[in-house]
């Protein structure tokens, strides 16, 4: 299981389950009680794309 915390302020590759891969600083942690869709998510910076837990397929650290 993905713990999204564990990226916040790190390098990333992200694919998604609709394998698109974006690379990223990871700026921000939203928990799932601050998203109206009660899931967890994490923001990069550049670009500026957010990605719910449940939309990541693979999340590395580079």
């Amino acid at each position: 299981m993905i713990n999204l915390k564990n990226y916040i302020g790190q390098n990333v590759i992200i694919k998604t389950k609709n394998n698109l891969i974006f690379k990223g600083f990871v700026s921000d942690y939203f928990p799932s009680d601050e998203n109206e869709n009660g899931e967890e998510s994490i923001a990069l910076e550049n670009p500026a794309i957010e990605f719910n837990k449940d939309e990541i397929k693979e999340i590395s650290i580079i």
